[in-house]
C-alpha cells in the first residue's frame, strides 16, 4: 500500500489526494481481511486524512519564530506532503510568513533524492551556499548538502547529538546558527 503512494505521488488538488488515500486505505483494509463494500470505510478514512487540519501539529514556537525570522530572511517550506498541507498551513496562520511552499506532490519527487532540492533552488533563485535547510531527517540533510545547501538538524528530542550537522532543538536557536555563519549568510 505504501508503494502505491510512493509510485503515485504527483497530485495537485485535494480531491485527487482524497481519491489516492481511498485506494490506499482500501488496500490496507483488504490486507487485514476487512470487507469494504462501496469503499465507504476507505473513503471515510481518506476524508480524515485529507480534510482534518489537526493531522499536522505545529510546535508552540513555530508561529512566533517564523514571524520573527520572516522579518529578516526569506522562508520557505520544502515538504514531502500532499495538497492539503497548503490549506493546513493557511488555516494555522503560517502562510504570511512564508515566501514559498514547495510540496513533493506538485512535482512527483521527494526529498529522498536531490531533484526536489534542485527544484526549490531554481524556483526560489537561491544561492545554495547561503541557504539553510532545516529538517529532522539525516537522509534529507545529506541530500540537501549534495546540492550545496547548508543543513541544520532539528532535533527537538535530543536524539542525535553527534550527527555531523549543526543541531537546533527549537526554531529560536536558528538565530545563533545564522549569526555564527556571518559573513557567508546574509539577509535578503
Amino acid at each position: 500500500a505504501h508503494r502505491f503512494l510512493d509510485e503515485n505521488h504527483l497530485l495537485h488538488i485535494e480531491a485527487e489526494e482524497q481519491r489516492q488515500f481511498t485506494v490506499f486505505y482500501k488496500r490496507i483494509l483488504a490486507s487485514f481481511g476487512v470487507a469494504d463494500d462501496g469503499d465507504i470505510l476507505a473513503s471515510q478514512l481518506a476524508d480524515e486524512m485529507v480534510y482534518r487540519d489537526d493531522k499536522i501539529l505545529f510546535y508552540e514556537d513555530v508561529p512566533h519564530e517564523l514571524a520573527l525570522l520572516s522579518k529578516t530572511y526569506r522562508l520557505a517550506v520544502l515538504s514531502d506532503n500532499w495538497p492539503s498541507a497548503r490549506r493546513v498551513l493557511k488555516n494555522a496562520g503560517l502562510l504570511p510568513y512564508l515566501d514559498e511552499v514547495i510540496l513533493s506532490c506538485d512535482y512527483g519527487e521527494t526529498k529522498e533524492n536531490t531533484r526536489l532540492f534542485e527544484i526549490a533552488i531554481e524556483k526560489l533563485n537561491l544561492k545554495p551556499d547561503e541557504t539553510l535547510f532545516v529538517d529532522d531527517s539525516i537522509g534529507n540533510l545529506d541530500n540537501a548538502k549534495l546540492v550545496g545547501l547548508l543543513p541544520v538538524l532539528m532535533d527537538r528530542d535530543s536524539t542525535c547529538p553527534e550527527c555531523g550537522y549543526p543541531v537546533i532543538h527549537h526554531l529560536g536557536e536558528l538565530h545563533g546558527i545564522i549569526s555564527g555563519m556571518i559573513p557567508i549568510f546574509s539577509p535578503f
